[in-house]
């Protein structure tokens, strides 16, 4: 029920999250940007609990990071643009369901991807000082929690201060 008494029914809401002239992309595009640099940060800061093989470890460690970074990536903007979808708004960040929607599938995701890449194929391996719960790394884990929070906490920051303009539209 909107403030003016009226009911809004779900094919407006629809119509109102498909509008093309609704700012929809601006958030997904600063979130993809922020979450991309705070993943690289990750990435480098949990480089050491893995075991790479002495030969990759020079050129092989910035391609590495990279190559991961690059995935981190793909992986969160699936996650915007399927919570946005569930849940019909492209703004979702700011709010607390869609983050927690957002960190659980992540996090499930994430489950899914160490098992199998590390634990089965071993395309990685843990080194000795990787914290492990049931056999997967905890860091990668704690990533897909605290990556998201804090890139949720640096939109609502840029959305109060500097960048209405580019979320909005217009300034008020």
């Amino acid at each position: 029920m909107e403030a003016n008494g009226s009911m809004i029914c779900e094919d407006d809401m629809e119509k109102d999250f498909l509008d093309t002239n609704k700012p929809i992309l601006r958030p997904w595009l600063i979130w993809t940007a922020v979450s991309t640099v705070l993943n690289l940060g990750w990435e480098f800061a949990h480089y050491p609990l893995y075991d790479v093989p002495p030969n990759e470890r020079s050129g092989g460690k910035t391609f590495a990071i990279l190559h991961c970074t690059a995935g981190d990536a793909l992986i969160s903007t699936a996650f915007y643009l399927i919570t946005a979808l569930m849940l019909r708004n492209g703004a979702w960040a700011q709010k607390r369901t869609g983050l927690i929607l957002f960190i659980v599938q992540a996090v499930l995701y994430t489950v899914y991807s160490e098992w199998r890449n590390a634990l089965v194929e071993k395309n990685w391996l843990y080194s000795d000082a990787m914290p492990t719960v049931g056999g997967i790394g905890l860091s990668p884990l704690l990533q897909w929690v605290f990556v998201p929070w804090m890139t949720s906490r640096c939109l609502f920051v840029l959305q109060k201060r500097s960048l209405r303009i580019f979320f909005n539209g217009d300034v008020k």
